[in-house]
C-alpha cells in the first residue's frame, strides 16, 4: 500500500538526524560536565580518565555532527559503535549492571544504527567527502 511512498535516503537520514542529537547532545555533556565524568570513568577503573573523557566527548561531537551532516558518516558511525560497545561492557554489564541482559537496549540500539550507517551510507542527502584521487600511472 505504501510503496509508492518508499524512500531509502529519508529513512537513512531520520537515523543518521536522531544519532547525531542524541551523540551531539551527550558529547556536549561530557565538556559541561567533565569532571564528573573524569570521577565516573575513574570508578569504572578507566586510567587517564580527564584525557579520556575529553577523547571520548570529541568522537560524541564530531560523530554527531558528521551523521548530521553526512560527511564521512561511514567511519565515525565505527567510531561511535565501538563507544557504545564500550559502554555496554564496562557500565551497563559493570558495576552499573542490572542483569545480563538488562538495561542496555538504549546503547544497543545506537551501536547497531551507527553500524547499519557505516554499512549503507549516509545516503543522497548528506554532504559527500571528496572523491579520492586516482593516481595514474
Amino acid at each position: 500500500m505504501f510503496a509508492k511512498y518508499r524512500n531509502q535516503d529519508l529513512g537513512i537520514l531520520i537515523i543518521r538526524l536522531g544519532l547525531a542529537y542524541i551523540f551531539i547532545e551527550h558529547g556536549l555533556q561530557k565538556f559541561t560536565q567533565t569532571h564528573m565524568y573524569a570521577q565516573f570513568f575513574s570508578h569504572l577503573g578507566f586510567f587517564w580518565p580527564l584525557i579520556l573523557v575529553y577523547f571520548v566527548g570529541v568522537v560524541e561531537v564530531l560523530g554527531g555532527l558528521a551523521m548530521l551532516l553526512g560527511f564521512f558518516a561511514e567511519e565515525f558511525g565505527w567510531l561511535l559503535a565501538v563507544d557504545m560497545l564500550v559502554v555496554i561492557v564496562k557500565v551497563r554489564m559493570g558495576p552499573q549492571a542490572r542483569g545480563w541482559l538488562g538495561g542496555h537496549e538504549f546503547e544497543f540500539m545506537l551501536l547497531l544504527m551507527s553500524v547499519a550507517v557505516s554499512f549503507i551510507g549516509a545516503g543522497r542527502y548528506a554532504l559527500r567527502r571528496p572523491a579520492e584521487k586516482q593516481i595514474l600511472v
